[in-house]
């Protein structure tokens, strides 16, 4: 899983020309417990930007190849492999299905006729004790049509007015 979350770019700069990027953080996979691996699966224990996610989910849309983000639109595109295209293609369809389908909290942000795919998240913020049990980043990242994916769309929410536990799907549905 961290050689997975580190080919996709988490931990580290996009490289998008804009000063002051943050890397994000993702510890050494040496200091990492069975207990580390169990929260990095839910988004705990690293950190991550918004356009870092953005950048690992076009990935995911471009069967596996990773852009470097530019500020501007280029003609050149500047990618390289971080998983094959079948496993990329699994992930279309599992996160297209899981918008389509009625009773998952993602299925807000289907758009009949769109074919929307994604993923939704809560992170609760940290304090210098711990978590904090009233602050949370919500999120919401998409691509369409899954089966051949042409526009993504991440919408973020910091410390949204919705009470704790409200999905990034829900939130984010109001930006339709």
């Amino acid at each position: 899983m961290w050689e997975y979350l580190r080919r996709f770019g988490i931990g580290e700069p996009t490289g998008v020309e804009f000063p002051g990027e943050a890397a994000g953080t993702l510890r050494p996979s040496a200091g990492w417990t069975q207990v580390d691996l169990a929260m990095a699966s839910l988004g705990y224990g690293l950190s991550a930007t918004g356009l870092q996610l953005a950048r690992a989910f076009c990935a995911i849309a471009a069967d596996g190849l990773l852009p470097k983000p530019h500020i501007l639109k280029r003609d050149e595109r500047e990618v390289h492999r971080v998983a094959s295209a079948g496993a990329c293609a699994t992930m279309q369809e599992i996160l297209g299905r899981a918008v389509e389908t009625p009773d998952v909290p993602d299925h807000v942000a289907d758009v009949p006729g769109f074919g929307v795919a994604g993923k939704s998240g809560v992170s609760v913020k940290g304090t210098s004790t711990g978590y904090s049990p009233d602050r949370t980043v919500e999120t919401m990242v998409a691509f369409f049509p899954w089966w051949h994916p042409e526009y993504l769309v991440l919408v973020v929410y910091d410390e949204p007015s919705a009470p704790f536990g409200a999905r990034g799907s829900t939130a984010a549905s109001t930006a339709r």
